[in-house]
């Protein structure tokens, strides 16, 4: 997939790319069906009018993930719907542009993520990240979810701002390290916290995050990502899988990765970082210690006055 955006094919059809937002059946007989259906990547949005081409064809709808639909050119129409000819659903992707901007919280986030694992340069590992992030249905989510309750990041967005900086912090603290090993903790790190997709909602926590820890669903969300990555590293699936769990195996009784050490030291850096700024700004200039309240770890802190350069 090169880009979301429509380009001119031969037969004077054209491509576009991105996520299905809405389906309605308008006709449907004798297992044959006309649908009208809405299209949206990062940049703009199509309505087309599509008839699955046989009998029996499964229909399309919001989970089918990114498609690529060829229609009739849509410069002609006015905004009107186009006639589509050809959907197909895509399994292979190389960016975010294809999830819907209407369904992104903070658009900037995405754009500085996607910018970032463009830097890496480990092919694999690039191609991981755009499968799990990219499946819109867990790329909006978190793109959109808090990192907590009421603690860290408890904002719309605040998942991905938090997860790209641990991801940062984690490379950033292992410059000694193998390229390949460093880059594969920063990815982990990345995912970190994406079990929270399925604790919280745009409303806070919901009942799954009640029932299991965000640490029990991440494994879960990464299994098709993962699955694929054990076919091109084997060890490198077995080290993400070891770098999300660490924390549930006593150290005794696993070997270590140390840059387990460094998600987990990155992870509170951040968190603490955040809450701190958080936390202070909402007080007096002159005040130097500080505690936050509500849910969420107990934190107090000090701010040390500043001095003249």
């Amino acid at each position: 997939m090169k880009t979301p955006n429509s380009v001119e094919c031969p037969q004077t059809l054209q491509s576009f790319v991105g996520t299905i937002t809405d389906v309605d059946i308008l006709e449907a007989d004798f297992g044959r069906a006309t649908l009208k259906m809405s299209i949206q990547n990062r940049h703009e949005s199509i309505d087309a009018i599509f008839e699955p081409s046989a009998q029996g064809d499964p229909l399309p709808n919001k989970d089918w993930g990114v498609v690529q639909l060829m229609s009739e050119p849509r410069k002609s129409l006015m905004g009107k719907c186009v006639k589509g000819y050809k959907l197909t659903r895509l399994r292979t992707l190389d960016s975010l542009d294809h999830l819907p901007a209407s369904h992104l919280e903070r658009p900037a986030l995405v754009d500085q993520a996607q910018a970032w694992v463009r830097t890496c340069p480990i092919p694999v590992l690039r191609q991981f990240t755009w499968q799990v992030l990219g499946h819109p249905n867990i790329g909006i989510p978190f793109f959109r979810a808090q990192a907590s309750e009421d603690h860290h990041h408890a904002y719309l967005g605040g998942l991905a701002e938090h997860s790209l900086a641990v991801a940062k912090l984690t490379l950033q603290s292992l410059p000694e390290m193998d390229e390949r090993e460093a880059w594969l903790c920063a990815i982990a790190g990345l995912m970190h916290d994406i079990g929270k997709i399925r604790c919280f909602d745009e409303k806070g926590k919901i009942a799954a995050g009640f029932v299991l820890r965000h640490e029990q669903w991440t494994l879960e969300i990464l299994a098709g990502a993962l699955e694929w990555m054990d076919r091109q590293w084997p060890d490198g699936a077995l080290a993400i899988r070891c770098l999300l769990t660490s924390h549930a195996t006593p150290e005794s009784q696993r070997p270590l990765l140390p840059g387990a050490m460094a998600i987990t030291y990155a992870d509170r850096m951040n968190s603490a970082l955040q809450v701190r700024a958080k936390v202070f700004s909402e007080r007096p200039q002159w005040q130097r210690f500080a505690r936050t309240k509500g849910f969420g770890p107990p934190s107090r802190f000090w701010l040390p006055s500043r001095v003249s350069l």
